[in-house]
């Protein structure tokens, strides 16, 4: 899914945030709270599955997102603090993150992942960080901003979110893929 940066321009759309919630990039005396954020965001059993989740899910099931697995992000060439979001909540909690990962070569970001904890989804919370990040790709003099998502009828909830929050669906490649060979 991508979203040209041209788009929007002037709408504000960063700013339509429910009142008392505040996005801004993560502290870095608050990474073990960056790190739970994506935790309670990401847990299978709570994600918004269409039905009955998978039989794979149960109660108990957890991110496997971790501090160490969280360092190893930041140290990444392309990662950038000021593109490493959270939404603070009224509370002074963090209700939601993403990471914009942001290449000045090619003038282009990736959003990868957005997560919204249980408690403050369908608040605009997800469509509001992708669109600060588009307002930070402009900014930083960037074209487009993607998301490697697309339609996926057994957990359709991300692409209708970026599909909210102005992204188009764009076909970028082709899979290729071989038949089973069975042996006797």
């Amino acid at each position: 899914m991508f979203s040209d940066v041209a788009v929007g321009a002037g709408q504000g759309r960063a700013g339509d945030l429910p009142e008392g919630y505040l996005i801004r990039s993560v502290r870095g005396d608050e990474l073990d709270a960056r790190v739970e954020v994506h935790r309670q965001s990401w847990r299978p059993a709570t994600l918004p599955w269409p039905g009955d989740p998978p039989s794979s899910v149960t109660a108990e099931s957890t991110s496997r997102f971790s501090a160490a697995l969280y360092s190893q992000v930041r140290a990444t060439w392309l990662y950038d603090p000021a593109f490493d979001l959270v939404v603070e909540a009224p509370d002074g909690s963090l209700a939601a993150c993403c990471i914009a990962w942001w290449d000045p070569v090619t003038e282009c970001a990736e959003i990868e992942p957005v997560g919204v904890v249980p408690e403050h989804r369908r608040r605009g919370l997800a469509s509001a960080m992708c669109w600060q990040v588009i307002e930070q790709v402009r900014a930083a003099g960037g074209r487009q901003v993607f998301v490697g998502v697309g339609p996926n009828p057994r957990y359709p909830a991300p692409a209708a979110t970026y599909l909210a929050a102005g992204f188009d669906f764009v076909v970028r490649g082709r899979l290729y893929g071989r038949a089973r060979v069975s042996t006797p």
